[in-house]
């Protein structure tokens, strides 16, 4: 969980509507919602929860993650990227077939919508030093270990991301241990055994993937205690967390 202490006067906008998502319009069955959003019906039930197809005009409906198919890629080496096993995958796509074709776009059952691995910008990796890799995947694995891959990833991006902002440390040493910016450093999570996903989630972040759109802030809705980061416009919402800027 990400603490936060409110540097600037902030003004709080009328709409900062949730990226990804999509309004029921008036005769609107799941069906044809999910031609809409190029998706399927079992993946919008999955993603938003539903144990029924019946939705209702102006409901907001989250839309799932679409993903395009690497070279080399199963349903097991995605799911695992995920946090999910390759029979969610094929229930989510509505298919038993066990064969995927580089270049096809399949649903990925959680919040997002677009991003994914292969829309990461280019590789920016080199900048950066085996003890900054390790060091944020010691902050996510502290953070979000109990997160989706994807996830992680977006919480290793919000560490980049405020290391190129001027309103914080430039460096990703200088972010993590900024006084009362993560809990895990607080807390001393940041010191437990990361998790081999964990470890992956910072070489992607570090590769270019930032699946948070861009933000600088991240909470859980749930335990967040700080009024002032609820305020923020919101870029996606991942698992437990949203990110914001």
């Amino acid at each position: 969980m990400l603490i936060l202490v409110p540097i600037l006067t902030v003004f709080l906008f009328a709409s900062t509507a949730m990226a990804a998502t999509c309004q029921v319009r008036p005769g609107d069955t799941l069906y044809l919602v999910s031609k809409r959003v190029n998706t399927t019906v079992t993946a919008l039930k999955m993603v938003n929860h539903l144990s029924s197809e019946i939705i209702y005009p102006g409901q907001s409906l989250e839309i799932p993650l679409s993903y395009q198919v690497r070279p080399g890629e199963s349903w097991y080496l995605i799911g695992k990227k995920y946090g999910l096993s390759p029979d969610q995958l094929k229930r989510a796509n509505e298919t038993g077939s066990n064969s995927l074709y580089a270049g096809q776009t399949i649903t990925i059952p959680i919040k997002g919508g677009s991003s994914s691995p292969s829309t990461a910008a280019p590789s920016r990796g080199s900048s950066y030093s085996r003890e900054d890799t390790s060091l944020l995947a010691r902050l996510i694995n502290g953070e979000a270990r109990g997160e989706p891959y994807v996830g992680q990833v977006a919480v290793g991006a919000v560490v980049l991301n405020r290391a190129k902002n001027g309103r914080f440390p430039g460096s990703i040493n200088g972010v993590v241990f900024q006084p009362g910016a993560f809990t895990a450093v607080d807390d001393g999570q940041i010191w437990l055994s990361v998790t081999d996903s964990c470890m992956k989630a910072a070489a992607a972040a570090l590769s270019g993937w930032d699946p948070s759109g861009g933000a600088i802030y991240y909470y859980n809705p749930w335990t967040a205690t700080n009024q002032w980061i609820r305020t923020r416009p919101v870029t996606v919402k991942i698992g437990n967390h949203i990110f914001a800027k």
